[in-house]
C-alpha cells in the first residue's frame, strides 16, 4: 500500500512512477495545499480528487485547477451539476477506475456528498 503524504489539515498527497494524486475533504485550505506541493516539487498533478461537497474543498480543487489546467477533478454527484461544462471535472460512479504510470484510483463509492476512493500505487512502487 502507498504511504499517504499530508499536505497540511484535509490533505493527502500520493506520488508514484510520476503520477501525482491529490485527495481533499473539507478543512482543505488552498494556500497551505499549494505550499505544501512546493515544498515537494510537485510541478505536475494528474488528479484531485474531492471527497465531501464542502465550499474548501471546492475551493482548494478550483485553485490547483488554475495552477494545471489538464488536472482531472473527481467530484461527489451532489457537485456535479455545479461542475457542468468543466471538461476536466466529473462525478464518477463506483467502481470507476483511472490508471496512470505510477498510481491507480478506484472510486468505491458516490453518492450524495460524499466520494470515497482507494489510491494505490502499480507494482507497489511509491516515491517520496
Amino acid at each position: 500500500e502507498a504511504a499517504a503524504q499530508p499536505l497540511g489539515a484535509g490533505a493527502t498527497l500520493w506520488q508514484a512512477g510520476g503520477d501525482a494524486v491529490v485527495v481533499l475533504d473539507g478543512r482543505a485550505r488552498d494556500d497551505l495545499i499549494l505550499a505544501g506541493l512546493r515544498t515537494r516539487r510537485v510541478d505536475a498533478l494528474d488528479v484531485a480528487v474531492v471527497r465531501t461537497d464542502s465550499r474548501a474543498a471546492a475551493t482548494v480543487a478550483a485553485a490547483l485547477h488554475r495552477r494545471w489546467p489538464a488536472l482531472t477533478v473527481l467530484v461527489p454527484r451532489s457537485l456535479a451539476l455545479a461542475a457542468r461544462g468543466l471538461s476536466t471535472v466529473t462525478a464518477p460512479r463506483a467502481g470507476t477506475v483511472m490508471q496512470g504510470a505510477g498510481l491507480r484510483v478506484s472510486v468505491d463509492r458516490n453518492e450524495g456528498d460524499r466520494l470515497d476512493v482507494t489510491v494505490e500505487p502499480i507494482l507497489g512502487e511509491v516515491s517520496r
